[in-house]
């Protein structure tokens, strides 16, 4: 039961965005691209369940996350002391991975905890369909529990939210989770009108072209940017013709650009003026974490070899390690030229060293192609 495997495709996590009644659609595509946070979320998840901080990079906010969660974890030791970490349980439609679950002496009453370590506000245990997820898994998989308190705890800020359900519900939540998954399935194949209910933010996580309210919108800004009538009652981009997929690339930074503008507006407002748009909070994370000028980096050599040594890890010369990682951006060189350079010199100094730096095969660049606006 302790093994892992790939993530089902409407899995715990994901039962909401497939829920109509949860704000979510039948017929959501995830995008299956990971990122920095949700790597680092994957961390602070193994960290904690092997309770070895070593593993977040000293990275002292996030070990201070962790170590808040196994605080709270163990304070349900004693009432729940057979213990289950990153435990893998499946029934016949749905597997999912429980971050905790704990059963006490008896067998007959449990608790699972869910670490969140994001931003987003957790839906209530009450309502939870992951939660509900977990609870289903639990009473399949351990046949003598009864009653289970299920805990989804937000690691920023210590609050948590929780909920027991009984095993007589078992048959009305195999009910509900279940339809979402066969119906998700059947969507995916043949979507219906009937199938898409947007919603902002769910839709702002869905790859789905062919969306008839995404369509309408587009559609209609098309139309005004135009001033000719266009519908679009369907889009597959393997399907549309090159002249009107160039139409929609030249307008496709036309809605980055308005988007990108909304966005700094918003920022500005909070920022500035305490005026945060409804929905949204200001928070805060961890910049990119970088050691900067010759004299620190060299005295972060000399730390970490000694540090390493200490350790007896092994023969490892950091020394070179840091030096082939050390980076001169050959943009941010330019820019030092261009305010030290004499005026009206200061193109000619960039010609020139920078020639004489790639001449000497000093600079390192990979080639980048992207397609260009032609100006009419």
């Amino acid at each position: 039961m302790t093994s892992t495997i790939a993530h089902h495709p409407y899995g715990p996590s994901k039962l909401e965005n497939y829920d109509p009644r949860s704000r979510g659609c039948y017929a959501f595509i995830p995008d299956p691209q990971s990122n920095e946070k949700a790597e680092f979320g994957t961390l602070k998840h193994t960290a904690l369940s092997t309770r070895d901080l070593s593993v977040l990079g000293g990275d002292t906010k996030a070990e201070e996350e962790v170590s808040r969660l196994v605080e709270f974890i163990d304070s349900f030791r004693d009432a729940y002391p057979t213990i289950h970490s990153e435990l893998l349980l499946k029934s016949d439609k749905i597997f999912g991975t429980l971050d905790h679950l704990g059963l006490d002496q008896t067998g007959r009453r449990g608790i699972i905890i869910d670490a969140k370590f994001g931003a987003w506000n957790v839906t209530p245990a009450r309502n939870n369909l992951q939660g509900w997820a977990y609870v289903l898994l639990a009473f399949l998989n351990f046949p003598t529990l009864n009653r289970i308190k299920v805990i989804f705890y937000a690691a920023k800020t210590g609050l948590h939210t929780e909920h027991t359900f009984w095993r007589y519900r078992l048959p009305n939540l195999e009910k509900r989770i279940y339809k979402i998954i066969d119906r998700a399935g059947e969507v995916s194949e043949a979507p219906q009108e009937k199938d898409f209910t947007p919603d902002a933010v769910n839709c702002s996580f869905c790859l789905r072209l062919n969306c008839p309210a995404r369509l309408a919108l587009m559609g209609t800004l098309v139309t005004q940017w135009t001033g000719k009538p266009v519908a679009l009652p369907r889009l597959n981009l393997l399907e549309v013709s090159t002249p009107q997929l160039s139409s929609l690339k030249k307008l496709s930074n036309v809605f980055k650009t308005f988007a990108s503008a909304v966005d700094n507006e918003a920022k500005r407002r909070a920022f500035d003026e305490g005026d945060i748009v409804d929905g949204y909070e200001i928070a805060e994370k961890s910049g990119t974490r970088t050691v900067v000028g010759a004299e620190q980096i060299t005295a972060a050599s000399k730390v970490l070899a000694a540090n390493w040594d200490a350790q007896n890890f092994g023969a490892v010369d950091w020394g070179k390690y840091v030096l082939e990682n050390v980076e001169l951006s050959i943009a941010d060189l330019e820019k030092e030229i261009g305010k030290l350079a004499p005026q009206g010199k200061a193109t000619l100094a960039k010609k020139i060293i920078v020639n004489a730096l790639e001449k000497a095969r000093l600079v390192n660049a990979n080639r980048i192609f992207y397609l260009q606006a032609i100006k009419e």
